[in-house]
């Protein structure tokens, strides 16, 4: 049986990753839903030991993406949902999470660049230039890593009661 909790985590993600591609940002309100909904499903948890686990891992992910967003490397709202997404993944599949993620990342990366560089060979020049592309098609634009996260949180969620 699928656990509805985790089940509305997923969709959840789902529109962070959206939302990350349509307009390459992550609400806070989506980070706070995904973290809101893990305590309420923490206090339906028997053991509380495993709740703070959860707590502990996604106060390290978070610390260790705070430093590379201070460092310019990743965005705010990718710290954010990284740490909310890995409230969901139980303990000993972190590690793996996190390496979806940034294979996920890695592949949406590339995928991306060669986009880019097929619109400028293939493609005439737009007349009116960069603004004329798709913001994703742009030299310079941010990547929707909210997809990465998403995807490699995916694969890792425990869906079963």
């Amino acid at each position: 049986m699928i656990d509805p909790f985790v089940a509305l985590a997923g969709c959840l993600l789902l529109v962070a990753a959206t939302w990350d591609v349509a307009r390459f940002r992550i609400p806070n309100f989506l980070c706070a839903a995904l973290a809101g909904l893990f305590a309420l499903r923490a206090v339906l948890l028997p053991d509380a030991a495993e709740a703070m686990r959860h707590l502990a891992l996604a106060a390290i992910v978070f610390a260790v993406t705070a430093l590379l967003f201070a460092r310019g490397l990743i965005g705010g709202g990718d710290v954010k949902l990284l740490a909310a997404a890995t409230l969901w993944v139980p303990p000993a599949a972190v590690l793996p999470q996190m390496l979806a993620v940034s294979s996920i990342g890695a592949l949406l990366a590339l995928g991306v660049a060669a986009l880019r560089r097929i619109v400028r060979l293939v493609l005439p020049v737009p007349t009116y230039g960069e603004a004329a592309l798709p913001e994703i098609l742009r030299a310079g634009a941010p990547l929707p890593y909210g997809v990465a996260i998403a995807a490699g949180t995916l694969l890792h969620l425990p869906w079963t009661l």
